[in-house]
């Protein structure tokens, strides 16, 4: 990933990762079925002293995001391309480019794309790693 600047990272397409094989920061123990991908692009293992997560995500077409919940911190959702349904507890919500979600810590939620385009979004993470804020599938 392109680092230019000790403050700066530069988006990559060739940074994406499997959301279910990618450790990102700690010890997560991910579920092979999560089907999406994800660019961390800031957090502290990136930059010093971030006190954010910052990660880009693509949910492609027939993809998943499993429904879970992050005991520790709150995650931010801003759709960016594409649509998908976003799991809020037991709600559903249309997804669509403009819209940004907000995830209060221990609300279980998750996603899933029945389109026919990869719906891409901005994922901002309350705390320094995403290890920190845990992973509860369920």
């Amino acid at each position: 990933m392109p680092k230019i600047h000790p403050l700066i990272v530069q988006a990559s397409e060739d940074e994406y990762v499997d959301t279910a094989s990618w450790v990102p920061d700690g010890p997560i123990e991910l579920d092979p079925e999560d089907d999406t991908v994800t660019q961390t692009l800031l957090s502290a293992r990136m930059v010093d002293d971030c006190d954010v997560t910052f990660a880009l995500a693509k949910v492609p077409p027939g993809s998943h995001h499993l429904r879970h919940y992050h005991p520790n911190g709150s995650e931010i959702y801003y759709v960016t391309k594409g649509t998908c349904t976003v799991f809020l507890g037991d709600e559903e919500i249309a997804a669509e480019p403009g819209m940004a979600i907000y995830i209060p810590p221990g609300m279980v939620h998750g996603d899933r794309n029945d389109g026919d385009e990869t719906c891409e979004m901005v994922v901002v993470c309350s705390t320094p790693t995403y290890a920190e804020m845990g992973l509860v599938y369920v």
